[in-house]
This record gives structure tokens, C-alpha cells and sequence, in this order.
């Protein structure tokens, strides 16, 4: 659609941005894990990390796959089947299969309102309006949250709306205007403002005792997604300097976060992260081998859940080991069969 207006798009043949995916999961689940369960296992806190290497491999990936489609009605149809299906199908499935854990009896479980404004409205991704269920991980941590890791699904709907139409104010200063280097100005300006936006929450969370939730809300993120944008559109003159920028993006991202710059973090650590991922993932392509498959997005829906489970019955207590090797296989099992179901009905 747009891709012959930008003559730095890409065709990697080999990555191994799956393995990323799958470390950045197994890093969530085991955070999640020791949270949640209160263990004393250590969190070295890299959750943060890997969701937002999410978001900019969303950037990276998405921005791709816009500039191949035919057209918004492709790009679109693409983006509801990846999200929707095997998210509705998790909220239902954990919706009705959680009476069993309920405290409540099964009819008053199916007659509780609470019930049916959990589907209603985690199926519109406002997860935080009913997160838990009724009688469901009563006295658990977040208030008994079913699948505290859907928050980032409204964040990804975000960036999907968002993107067709920066793409298309980009199209429209390189084709119309004539504008040079006018595209990669405006990104920068949704950049910056991306880092106004977090710098003016944070003031107002300090000063005026807001909600700590709106660090979390899009314009926190758009750094990040912006950053895999810029990967994308720029793939060719970004690619060949990779090799000379590795080191010292590993060195900045270290002393920024070690040092807790705030405002320094929120430019730099969108960028020197895009760096590291993105020479990870096209230079150690050995580590395709090991990924044949991404289930990532699976495994993100449905590892929080089990893990909740887990706590529920305190086999994080008896066995922490145990209990987390179990939940990763059952997350494995998991996302296995709802990927094949899936594939079969859209014939992916």
C-alpha cells in the first residue's frame, strides 16, 4: 500500500525474533510467579523490560506488516484475527471454567452480575473496570485480578489505530509536500511528546497523589512502539550500523536504569533497547533453531490465570521450583492447542 514511498523497508529471511518473544514470556511468567506468590526467589524486575520489547517489536513487525498489505481493510482484518479470537476465547473459557474455584455456588456464581461485567467489559479490553470474578481468588494480590496481563491488549489496539493513520501523514509529507527529511521530524515530534506526556504524569503522581495506573495508559508507551517504527521504515541505513552502536547502547541502557535518570530513561531506553533486540535478533540468527514456532502471544494470555491458580491452592509454597516448571509446561500446553484451534478456523 505505502511500501514504494519508503525505500528503506526490509525482507529479513532469517531471526530470531521468536526466541526474543519466548524470553521475554518465560521472564513475565516467572515475575509473575514471584510476585504474586509472594516468594522469596529474587526479581531482578525485567518485566518492564519485556513487555516493552513487546511494544517495539509491535512497532517493528506491524509498521511491516501495513506497508505490505493491499490496503486498511487487509492491514485491519489482519490485526482483529491475530487479537480477538484467542482473546475472547481466553476470557470465556476462564470466565465459565472458574466456577470450580469459585467460593460462590455454581447458581450463584451464573446469576451475579459481576459475571457478565467481566465478559462484557474485558471484552472491550477495559480489563481494569471488572478485573476479578465473583468469589474467584478471594484475598489474592490485586484484588483477586483473573488475567492482570490483559492491560497491555488495549495498549496494542492503540498502536494499531494509531499507525495507518501516522503513516499516512508520513505518505503524504514524502509524496505531496516534498518535504525533506519532513517524515522522520514528525516521528521525532511524536517521540518527544511521547516523553512530555510520561514527564508531566509522573509530576502530577508525585505532587497530586494520582493513580499510579496512568503511567500505563498509550501515550506512556508510544517511545517504544515508535522506536520499532523507526526500525522498519529505516531498516537499510539503521541495518549496516548496528555493529558500531551495540556496545555503546549496552553501556548507556545499563547506567541510565542503574543511576534511575528518569527523564533521561524515557528517551534513551526506548532507543538503546531497539538497538540491543533488534542486533539480537538479526545477528544470533543460530537462535531461530531453538523457536520453530511463536507462541507468545498465547503464552501471555494465558500464563497469568494458572499462576493465580497456583497461589490459589499454595504450590509456590510446597515447591516453588516445581510449581514454576509446571506452570510454564501447562502455559506451553496451553497455547499450543489454542493456536492449532485457531489456525484451523482461519486457516492461518
Amino acid at each position: 500500500m505505502y511500501n514504494n514511498s519508503f525505500s528503506n523497508s526490509f525482507i529479513i529471511q532469517k531471526n530470531s525474533f521468536s526466541f526474543i518473544r519466548l524470553i521475554c514470556c518465560l521472564i513475565v511468567i516467572y515475575e509473575h510467579s514471584v510476585a504474586l506468590s509472594h516468594s522469596a526467589w529474587i526479581n531482578l524486575h525485567l518485566a518492564p523490560f519485556a513487555v516493552k520489547t513487546f511494544f517495539i517489536l509491535s512497532g517493528f513487525w506491524v509498521t511491516f506488516s501495513l506497508l505490505k498489505s493491499s490496503s486498511i481493510k487487509e492491514y485491519t482484518k489482519k490485526r482483529l484475527i491475530k487479537i480477538f479470537p484467542k482473546y475472547w476465547a481466553v476470557i470465556i473459557f476462564t470466565a465459565f471454567s472458574f466456577v470450580f474455584v469459585s467460593s460462590f455456588s455454581v447458581e450463584k456464581y451464573f446469576l451475579d452480575a459481576v459475571l457478565w461485567k467481566y465478559i462484557f467489559v474485558n471484552f472491550m479490553t477495559l480489563n481494569f473496570l471488572q478485573p476479578s470474578l465473583p468469589g474467584v481468588f478471594e484475598g489474592l494480590p490485586f484484588e483477586g485480578s483473573v488475567n492482570g496481563a490483559l492491560w497491555t491488549i488495549k495498549i496494542e489496539l492503540c498502536f494499531y489505530l494509531f499507525l495507518p493513520i501516522i503513516i499516512f501523514i508520513l505518505f503524504k509529507v514524502k509524496e505531496k509536500l516534498k518535504c525533506k527529511n519532513g517524515e522522520s521530524m514528525i516521528l521525532i515530534i511524536i517521540f518527544i511528546s511521547s516523553v512530555c506526556f510520561s514527564c508531566v504524569v509522573d509530576y502530577f503522581c508525585l505532587h497530586y497523589n494520582l493513580s499510579q495506573s496512568l503511567k500505563t495508559l498509550f501515550p506512556a508507551f508510544l517511545t517504544y512502539f515508535i522506536s520499532g517504527m523507526i526500525f522498519c521504515l529505516y531498516w537499510r541505513m539503521i541495518e549496516k550500523n548496528l555493529n558500531k552502536i551495540i556496545l555503546p547502547s549496552f553501556v548507556l541502557l545499563f547506567l541510565i536504569n542503574y543511576f534511575n535518570i528518569q527523564i533521561v530513561s524515557y528517551i534513551i531506553t526506548p532507543i538503546t533497547l531497539s538497538i540491543i533486540i533488534i542486533w539480537f535478533a538479526t545477528r544470533l540468527v543460530f537462535l531461530e533453531k531453538i523457536t520453530h514456532c511463536d507462541y507468545s502471544y498465547e503464552m501471555y494470555l494465558v500464563h497469568y490465570p494458572l499462576v493465580m491458580l497456583f497461589v490459589q491452592f499454595k504450590f509456590f509454597e510446597n515447591n516453588f521450583c516445581l510449581a514454576l516448571l509446571s506452570v510454564i509446561g501447562l502455559t506451553f500446553l496451553f497455547s499450543y492447542v489454542l493456536k492449532r484451534i485457531f489456525e484451523s478456523i482461519f486457516k492461518l
